[in-house]
């Protein structure tokens, strides 16, 4: 299921995330739950803090860096028409697939380092 946290240490993600005028943008992470935090909350200077690209419509899950890279690469190289089908083909309804993520902080907060706070390990330490 596309909206359940994913909370697995070493893997890599790309992602798609869209404004509701239908604005995209196309990044890669090691840590989903904290970029997503980062673009819905405006902390970042960028692209999607200027468009109001707020809404995780796509994902990629992968076991390496190298692997994400070159997937956001390609799809960075696709046309708009074939994001959006892309898109289309998990989420017909471009629904913000993290729309319930931080609902629980206690579920998440061990996810999310913001700028100048480290990220706690897995471990709580």
């Amino acid at each position: 299921m596309l909206n359940k946290i994913p909370t697995n240490v070493n893997e890599y993600y790309i992602y798609i995330m869209a404004s509701k005028s239908g604005t995209l943008y196309t990044g890669q992470t090691d840590n989903i739950v904290s970029r997503v935090y980062e673009h819905k909350n405006k902390i970042i200077e960028g692209f999607t803090k200027k468009y109001n690209c707020n809404r995780l419509v796509y994902y990629e899950i992968y076991k390496t860096r190298t692997e994400a890279l070159q997937r956001e690469t390609q799809i960075k190289s696709y046309n708009r028409q074939k994001k959006q089908e892309l898109i289309k083909l998990i989420n017909p309804e471009w629904k913000d697939l993290a729309s319930d993520w931080y609902n629980d902080l206690n579920v998440i907060l061990p996810f999310i380092h913001r700028k100048g706070i480290p990220r706690r390990s897995s471990s709580g330490l």
